[in-house]
């Protein structure tokens, strides 16, 4: 996944959670170099379980990782599975269900979420910042709190 990649994943699923559907349709009407927005989603996915320190704020620490129990752990894989099957079957409405997969995992999965996206975000874009450290996010920091409707400014 590439770093503009993780970006568009993080203004989806904050779209998807806020029920901004303008910023959402926007997004997941592109084609990006990963495919399209439900692609992205399972590859961003897939990188969390393969790399549960995308999961924290410092690296070295689980501070700001839940220590998920062994069945959460033993059925990621099977998630990922589960949903790349489905972006690839899926019609245009995956991305939505795929999204609100993947926030229910970070939910489970991310102590600073306490049951709202939001509060887990800065926390998951610091995490994908050291993994890209030539890549600045700090441009994608500002979390909106509004919903967003037509005529809203978009994110990306």
């Amino acid at each position: 996944m590439t770093p503009d990649g993780c970006l568009k994943v993080f203004a989806f699923l904050e779209a998807v959670w806020t029920n901004d559907d303008h910023t959402r349709a926007h997004l997941d009407s592109r084609v990006y170099g990963g495919g399209r927005m439900k692609d992205l989603l399972v590859s961003y996915l897939e990188e969390l379980v393969r790399n549960p320190m995308l999961l924290t704020a410092n690296e070295g620490s689980t501070g700001g990782q839940r220590d998920p129990d062994a069945r959460t752990t033993d059925l990621a894989p099977v998630l990922v599975d589960t949903l790349r099957e489905w972006a690839r079957t899926g019609g245009e409405e995956a991305a939505v269900g795929i999204a609100h997969s993947v926030i229910a995992y970070l939910l489970v999965c991310v102590a600073s979420a306490q049951g709202d996206l939001l509060a887990a975000l800065p926390q998951l874009r610091h995490a994908a910042a050291r993994s890209w450290p030539e890549f600045d996010f700090r441009a994608a920091e500002p979390t909106r709190t509004h919903r967003g409707g037509p005529g809203s400014p978009s994110a990306v």
